[in-house]
């Protein structure tokens, strides 16, 4: 499980959209509350698509080979550099990410969000965030869609791998990691954007005080004002000092101090940082005036293998349903997606992305026959995709069953949830509906141990520590319980929260002894 970087000790699916404007262009990061499926209208038959496998992405483009390898280089550098700067753990992909490179803008423009029913120019990049898979689209005859992708793909590694991160250096490192770029064959990360300094020269920073209290539901985060772009910049500048003069070991103890021992910002940065606030203050302010700060450069100690990448042409039909299951998973495309699938199996039945996507609608849709129709279609091509073992878990647990099957569909589940978390390991949803499989069959130490592996790969998803601390309830481990419902008390989601203090209310009037009875509730 990482620690804080350099530690020193249902039905149809809910789109929640967020735009995020970044200098003349912007991005747009597409949230789903369910469990969906991404991936990306219709493909001119002419253009040649293909698929590079590296070791932690999968980019499709239609802009050839060669420009393949290089997006997939770029992000394989990114996240190398993550590694580097910030954990000395192995960083985890708890959710697949697929990402779309359209050789222009035309073909961009297919997956583009709607502004007055037309695609919208101003948006040059796209994230899509899902329950299985993530996806990013950008168009690669431009450089300027490569910003605003690599700060939202900043943003998911740092909330899979860490937990709580306060929101100023959440937003320090996704601008950070926007400037990546390469210079003469070399890439490199932490140039200072061209508008910053000009920006913070002429306005008053914030102190660090305010700075580091600014929460998800601070007035100054939800306005759009000039003071808002004040807390972006400056979460920038406070970022970068620390990796240039090599204080993550500093804020890996601010981060105990504040998360875990709840001290007060004042005090956690001067015990933390070895100054007070104030000379925090001046520290910034003087590091702002630096004429030169430090640029991380991948030099050849940090090269990419590309002989592990695994090239493969796709059929169009392929690239058909990638598209479509963008599509699909968008609020804009939704219901196009579903026809492009439908278009899909008419050119192909044993498509399996489209039997996916198909199955996976019916699913939420609760017509599970048509759900497994479809899913043990794509199994009969494709035994190996762990997606579709997940759903075809997922399907099993959903249906309603009788004293006579319920045993048989609760091992079918545990088959396939078991087979997803084989062919993906770091599958964290398919760990946690595992942990639920198993505690219905009575396995206590399987399910807890699923449960725990599923919080220690997703560590921004609070709902994966409150299924282990329930989990923990119910099989009468009340001390672990404890434990994590004590964690869970300051969490940002207010449900979860209240449980949690509901969980350790009951468990105070309890005896909480390994031989205790369930506590009422």
């Amino acid at each position: 499980m990482c620690s804080y970087p350099f530690d020193s000790g249902g039905d149809a699916p809910w789109f929640r959209i967020r735009y995020a404007k970044v200098r003349g262009a912007s991005v747009i990061r597409i949230s789903s509350l369910a469990v969906v499926i991404a991936c990306l209208g219709s493909v001119n038959q002419a253009q040649e698509w293909t698929s590079v496998r590296s070791p932690h992405f999968v980019v499709s483009t239609d802009a050839g080979e060669k420009r393949c390898r290089e997006v997939a280089v770029r992000f394989e550098q990114m996240r190398l550099v993550f590694e580097k700067l910030l954990s000395n753990d192995k960083l985890t992909s708890p959710v697949p990410l697929q990402i779309l490179a359209f050789r222009n803008s035309k073909g961009f423009s297919q997956i583009a969000p709607l502004r007055n029913g037309k695609p919208d120019p101003g948006i040059v990049g796209v994230f899509q965030t899902g329950g299985d898979m993530n996806f990013i689209a950008l168009d690669v005859s431009t450089e300027a869609g490569f910003p605003v992708v690599f700060h939202e793909y900043a943003h998911s590694v740092l909330h899979a791998n860490f937990r709580r991160l306060p929101l100023w250096f959440d937003e320090g490192v996704a601008m950070y990691y926007e400037t990546a770029k390469t210079v003469q064959g070399h890439a490199q990360i932490g140039g200072t954007p061209k508008y910053l300094d000009t920006f913070l020269y002429h306005r008053a920073l914030m102190p660090v005080v305010e700075l580091f209290g600014v929460t998800n539901d601070a007035k100054i985060y939800g306005e759009n004002s000039e003071r808002r772009q004040l807390f972006y910049d400056q979460s920038w500048v406070v970022v970068h000092y620390l990796f240039d003069k090599q204080k993550m070991a500093d804020f890996g103890k601010y981060m105990e101090l504040t998360a875990n021992q709840h001290k007060p910002i004042p005090e956690a940065i001067e015990a933390a940082f070895h100054m007070t606030p104030k000379k925090f203050d001046d520290e910034i302010a003087s590091y702002l005036n630096l004429s030169l700060r430090q640029v991380f450069v991948i030099d050849e100690s940090m090269s990419i293998d590309e002989s592990s990448f695994v090239i493969q042409p796709l059929d169009p039909a392929d690239a058909e349903a990638l598209i479509a299951n963008m599509h699909w998973h968008s609020t804009d495309h939704h219901e196009k997606g579903l026809e492009e699938y439908k278009e899909v199996l008419s050119k192909n039945l044993n498509q399996v992305d489209a039997n996916l996507g198909l199955g996976y609608a019916a699913l939420l849709s609760k017509n599970y026959d048509e759900a497994e129709t479809c899913l043990r279609k794509a199994a009969s091509v494709d035994k190996k995709n762990a997606r579709c073992q997940f759903l075809l878990g997922i399907l099993q647990l959903r249906r309603s069953s009788t004293d006579e099957n319920k045993q048989d569909l609760l091992v079918d589940a545990w088959n396939h949830l078991k087979a997803a978390t084989t062919i993906s390991p770091e599958l964290a949803e398919a760990h946690s509906e595992l942990a639920y499989a198993l505690s219905k069959l009575g396995d206590k130490d399987g399910a807890i141990k699923e449960a725990t592996t599923a919080a220690r790969l997703n560590q921004g998803n609070e709902r994966y520590f409150l299924n282990l601390a329930e989990l923990y309830f119910e099989f009468k481990k009340y001390e672990q319980a404890k434990t994590v419902f004590e964690q869970l008390t300051s969490s940002t989601d207010r449900k979860i929260a209240a449980l949690a203090n509901q969980r350790l209310e009951t468990l105070k009037t309890s005896d909480v002894s390994p031989n205790s009875t369930a506590p009422k509730q």
